[in-house]
């Protein structure tokens, strides 16, 4: 074993409160796409634009239920089991769910989910896809549904919270993301100023992170 591997994976194992933060590739393993791929075009650039949203309303209600549904198909990979095995909390950007289904109990989705729908008007919640999917109005006030995800212009959720795990935590492990996104890429030099390791997998994350926490 090399002595940057060795090293690594004593600071996971001797962790009490490891605090997780996820990008879109912890979850390429499960057949969902990159980053990259993923903003590659315009239109999926523009999907997160509340004003184009109200625009163009049936293209854009088309475009999330495809990608919902292509979604909802995906499943956890090794590295969100070994964050799960390990009770980990996880601080994500990925919209897809998938740590909350392999089990993982302490998750912030800090750019919302694709799971959960919320009406644009008053601001209910509903997670079931189905009646998304049948184009049914709030229940509330008959306002449009539309997938619970952070809107350009809207905060991100939870950041009072992910801020205070990491003023508890004893180690940082980075998986999947470059961490260009404001105010997440903070994270890691708050971490550093602690004095807590800092620990990044980028690539290959189903086969490293078990690795380094549970073997």
């Amino acid at each position: 074993m090399e002595s940057w591997q060795k090293q690594v994976r004593e600071h996971c194992l001797r962790a009490n409160e490891m605090v997780a933060i996820t990008g879109a590739g912890i979850s390429v393993p499960s057949g969902l796409p990159s980053a990259e791929e993923m903003f590659r075009g315009k239109q999926v650039k523009e999907l997160f634009s509340k004003e184009l949203a109200k625009r163009h309303w049936q293209q854009y209600r088309h475009l999330y239920a495809k990608i919902v549904e292509d979604w909802s198909v995906a499943r956890p990979n090794h590295a969100h089991h070994a964050l799960a095995l390990r009770d980990v909390k996880t601080i994500t950007m990925n919209l897809d769910g998938l740590h909350q289904q392999a089990g993982t109990k302490s998750v912030i989705e800090i750019h919302g989910t694709l799971r959960r729908f919320r009406c644009l008007h008053c601001g209910a919640r509903e997670r079931s896809i189905a009646l998304w999917k049948n184009h049914v109005k709030c229940r509330l006030c008959d306002g449009p549904m539309w997938p619970d995800v952070v809107l350009e212009g809207e905060p991100v959720r939870q950041l009072g919270l992910a801020l205070n795990w990491m003023s508890l935590a004893d180690a940082l492990l980075i998986i999947g993301t470059s961490l260009t996104m404001q105010p997440i890429r903070k994270f890691p030099k708050i971490a550093k100023e602690n004095g807590i390791p800092v620990i990044v997998v980028n690539e290959k994350a189903d086969e490293w992170v078990p690795y380094y926490l549970i073997k």
